[in-house]
């Protein structure tokens, strides 16, 4: 697998803009903003990093 469309640092695998960044601790949601990953994002609530939603297990 070569690395095209993977994002810059390869950690969100190219996502795109659409969708949400959620706390895995406590449940906080808010839209994801374009070019801001969500793992570099502090809830708000508990400063806990955020992630992609689509990334959370279920």
């Amino acid at each position: 697998m070569n690395n095209e469309g993977m994002g810059k640092n390869k950690k969100n695998f190219g996502l795109g803009v659409n969708g949400k960044c959620v706390c895995p601790k406590c449940g906080y949601s808010q839209e994801h903003k374009r070019g801001i990953p969500c793992y570099e994002v502090k809830c708000p609530k508990c400063n806990f990093s955020l992630t992609r939603e689509e990334l959370r297990e279920k």
